[in-house]
């Protein structure tokens, strides 16, 4: 069968936590959600846990090798990202958690990646970017208006991967395939 035939991909680059803060964000959301009582919600998969930076949907496979050349051309550095402040979007019905000081590092690795995904055809995103961590799904509106206050203790993750992630949706429900994966360039 050939690449044009098979089943299109859902995709998306993300960063991807290593297992120690998926465990400390886990243990967040699982907090967070008792915290805010009225939200409710199903908690994001620990092993789902990621911020994404591109979504790309549903992609035919011969735009595979397009999309790795692309991340793979991406210079950049590792940084460290502090996540600190707990919200909720309404319209989404997501709860989320995100860093308060957004470094330039990572504006810069976005805004590069959708420049250079537009080389594979996608169209460059409009929007702003909004950072995040999607803690919990189909939560409910919050009967508070109010922010959530930060975390009493930021969540350190010390980025140092960026990934290609396949969606895939089965009976037991979502789950994230890793199909790339890119380091930082290395200091000299």
């Amino acid at each position: 069968m050939s690449p044009a035939d098979q089943k299109p991909l859902r995709l998306f680059l993300a960063l991807w936590p290593d297992q120690t803060l998926r465990e400390a964000i886990h243990n967040c959301s699982n907090e967070l959600l008792v915290a805010q009582q009225d939200w409710h919600g199903r908690l994001v998969d620990k092993r789902n846990l990621h911020m994404t930076l591109a979504f790309l949907g549903s992609v035919a496979t011969d735009r595979l090798d397009c999309i790795k050349k692309a991340a793979a051309s991406l210079c950049w550095q590792a940084f460290t990202l502090q996540l600190d402040q707990p919200g909720f979007w309404d319209r989404a019905r997501v709860a989320w958690l995100a860093p308060t000081d957004i470094p330039q590092q990572l504006t810069d690795l976005e805004q590069q990646l959708r420049r250079s995904l537009v080389t594979c055809g996608f169209a460059q995103q409009q929007r702003d970017y909004h950072p995040h961590v999607t803690l919990a799904r189909k939560c409910r509106a919050p009967e508070s208006s109010d922010v959530p206050a930060p975390l009493q203790q930021s969540l350190v993750w010390e980025v140092n991967n960026l990934v290609l992630v396949s969606s895939v949706t089965d009976p037991a429900g979502v789950r994230y395939e890793v199909i790339g994966r890119w380091q930082p360039d290395k200091t000299s």
